[in-house]
C-alpha cells in the first residue's frame, strides 16, 4: 500500500512539474511553433525561462550562426551583434559585455539560451502573461507608437534638478538643486502643467542636490522617494527626512540592479551605488538608466570613479546616447574607462557660471570630446530640453563651442631635466613618487596610509602625477597628491 501511493506521489508530482514549466513564446502577438525537432522552452533551476535558440531568434527576424570553436552563439539583426557563449554568465552586445544572471546551455544537442536578456539586447520590450504562461516579446518601433518624452535640464546654476516627463502622465525629478532653487523649480515643473510627481530620486545628500527637496516635497504631491542607503549629519538632510515623514511618503533606499519603471518601450533602473560603505558622499550617488524605444539616457548624479568602474565590473550595458555628466564636469568623474562604456552622443553639464570650482574642469571636457560626444551646458545655453519620440533625440539648443588648449610645445634649447630616478624610463615601487590603486583608480603619496593597506597586486607605479592622471586615476581625497 505504501508503495502504491509513493508511485502515486512521484507521478503526480512530475504531472505538477510539467505543468508548470510549460512555457509559450508570442513574438508581436504571434506563437512561436515548437516542434520535438527544434525543442520546447522550459524553466531552468535559476528560475529563469530557456528557449531553443535558432527557431526562437529566426521567429523574432534575426540570424543565427555557431561558433563551434568558442561555443558561441552569434545573433545578428539590424546592425547589433549579440553573442552568446555557452555556460557563462554574460553576454556581449557588439563587443560590450552584459552580466546576466543565468548561463545558454546545450540540452538534448540544441543550444538554449536566457531569453530576456538577449531579446532586449535588440531593443524588444519582453514580459510574462501568467494566465496562460507565455513569455511575450514585442519589436520595438513594430507595436505601439510612442509619444514624445521629454527630458529638461533646469539651470539651478552649480546644482542639480532635472524632470522627466514620461508618456503616460507620469514624471520623474531627479534632484532638487540648492536651498533657494525651490521656487525656480516648483514654478518650472507648474509651468509644465504638472502638479505631482510619482518618483523623485534624491542621488545623495550633499545640499546642491537635496537644497530645496523640502520646499518640493511640502509643495509639490510625491508619490515615492527614492535615495541612497547612507545618511547625513546636516540640517538640510535632516528637514528632507522630516518632509518626507510629514508628508507620509514612501522612501526606498535605492543600490545597482533595483528596477523602478518596467513598461512596455519605458524601462527605468538603478546602476549604482554598488556598494555599502564609500569615503566620500559623492559615490554613493544614485545613477540611473532610462530605455525609452531605441533611446537610452544616463544620469549620475555626482558619482566619480570609483563607483564608475564599479558599474562598469558589475557588467551593466552602460551604453546610452545622451548622458548627465557626474558631479557638474569634475575630473574626478567621466573616468575614460567609464566613456568607453557609455560612448555617448550627447553630454550635458549641470554647473554655475563663474563657480569657485572651476567646473567642468578641461581634462573631463577632453575626454568627452574625444569621444565624439556633443557637449551642452547650462551655464551657457540655460534651461536645456531632450526629446525622445523613442526613436530619435532632439535637443533645443544648440551644442556648447568647446575649446581645448593648445599643445605646449617642447623648449628645444633647455632639455628636460629627470627630477626623479629612474630604471629606463620604468616606474617601480622605489622611485615612483605617485603610488595608484587599480581596484578604485586612484592615486596616493606613498606615504598615505591607504598605500600601506593596498594588495600588492593592485599597486600601479606612476614617476609623475600627470603619469596617473594621463591614465583617468584620480588623486586620493585623504594625502591630497
Amino acid at each position: 500500500m505504501k508503495k502504491k501511493i509513493l508511485s502515486f506521489a512521484i507521478v503526480f508530482m512530475l504531472i505538477i512539474s510539467t505543468c508548470a514549466y510549460a512555457v509559450n513564446i508570442s513574438i508581436d502577438n504571434v506563437n512561436v511553433g515548437f516542434t520535438e525537432q527544434t525543442g520546447a522552452p522550459f524553466v531552468d533551476g535559476s528560475s529563469r525561462t530557456q528557449v531553443p535558440l535558432r527557431i526562437t531568434m529566426e521567429s523574432f527576424g534575426a540570424t543565427v550562426k555557431w561558433d563551434d570553436s568558442t561555443k558561441t552563439a552569434i545573433i545578428e539583426k539590424d546592425g547589433i551583434k549579440v553573442e552568446v557563449p555557452i555556460g557563462q554568465n554574460y553576454i556581449k552586445k557588439n563587443g560590450q559585455q552584459i552580466k546576466n544572471d543565468t548561463a545558454a546551455i546545450i540540452k538534448d544537442g540544441k543550444t538554449y539560451l536566457p531569453i530576456r536578456a538577449v531579446l532586449e539586447s535588440f531593443g524588444a520590450s519582453v514580459g510574462w502573461d501568467n494566465a496562460t504562461q507565455t513569455v511575450t516579446a514585442s519589436r520595438s518601433g513594430n507595436v505601439v507608437a510612442l509619444e514624445n518624452l521629454k527630458i529638461h535640464f533646469i539651470d539651478v546654476g552649480q546644482a542639480d534638478s532635472i524632470l522627466i516627463d514620461l508618456s503616460g502622465d507620469n514624471e520623474i525629478l531627479i534632484d532638487a538643486g540648492n536651498k533657494g532653487d525651490a521656487d525656480t523649480i516648483i514654478n518650472y515643473v507648474k509651468n509644465q502643467n504638472i502638479d505631482d510627481i510619482e518618483y523623485l530620486i534624491l542621488t545623495h545628500f550633499h545640499e546642491d542636490h537635496i537644497g530645496a527637496a523640502p520646499d518640493i516635497i511640502n509643495k509639490l504631491k510625491i508619490e515615492k522617494v527614492y535615495m541612497p542607503d547612507t545618511t547625513a549629519d546636516t540640517d538640510i538632510y535632516k528637514d528632507t527626512m522630516q518632509a518626507i515623514w510629514d508628508n507620509n511618503i514612501t522612501s526606498v533606499k535605492a543600490k545597482g540592479g533595483l528596477n523602478i519603471i518596467n513598461n512596455q518601450g519605458l524601462k527605468f533602473d538603478v546602476l549604482a551605488p554598488n556598494s555599502m560603505w564609500y569615503s566620500e558622499m559623492n559615490e554613493y550617488s544614485l545613477v540611473t538608466k532610462l530605455l525609452y524605444g531605441d533611446t537610452s539616457f544616463l544620469f549620475t548624479g555626482d558619482a566619480e570613479s570609483v563607483s564608475e568602474l564599479e558599474m562598469t565590473r558589475a557588467g551593466y550595458n552602460l551604453n546610452a546616447d545622451l548622458l548627465k555628466v557626474g558631479h557638474h564636469g569634475g575630473d574626478t568623474s567621466t573616468s575614460q574607462i567609464f566613456l568607453d562604456a557609455v560612448t555617448p552622443k550627447y553630454a550635458i553639464i549641470s554647473v554655475g557660471t563663474d563657480n569657485t570650482y572651476g567646473h567642468p574642469h578641461q581634462k573631463a571636457l577632453d575626454r568627452l570630446i574625444a569621444t565624439g560626444a556633443k557637449i551642452y551646458r547650462t551655464d551657457e545655453q540655460g534651461n536645456i530640453v531632450a526629446t525622445s519620440n523613442g526613436t530619435i533625440i532632439t535637443l533645443d539648443k544648440v551644442a556648447s563651442t568647446v575649446i581645448t588648449p593648445p599643445v605646449q610645445e617642447p623648449s628645444v634649447t633647455t632639455p628636460a631635466v629627470p627630477t626623479v630616478p629612474t630604471t629606463n624610463g620604468t616606474a617601480t615601487e622605489s622611485n615612483a613618487k605617485y603610488i595608484g590603486n587599480s581596484d578604485s583608480l586612484k592615486f596616493h603619496k606613498p606615504g598615505c596610509s591607504s598605500v600601506s593597506s593596498m594588495s600588492q597586486i593592485n599597486k600601479v607605479f606612476f614617476l609623475e602625477r600627470i603619469d596617473a592622471t594621463n591614465k583617468s586615476y584620480v588623486p586620493c581625497g585623504r594625502c591630497k597628491p
